[in-house]
């Protein structure tokens, strides 16, 4: 393989890399963004009532 070729390989997987990395960052913000702390309050709540009653 030519050096050529090896730069040409490197560039895809780090070009992969990035997508891979800004893919994981919008579903991050995304989920930071439904998943509120008073959500996760109200979740929690909510469980704890519906165990109690078992």
């Amino acid at each position: 393989m030519g050096s050529e070729e090896s730069n040409i390989i490197a560039f895809k997987k780090q070009e992969q890399s990035k997508k891979r990395k800004e893919t994981q960052s919008k579903e991050t913000d995304i989920y930071d963004s439904i998943f509120t702390p008073e959500l996760h309050k109200q979740l929690l709540e909510k469980a704890r009532k519906e165990n109690a009653c078992d």
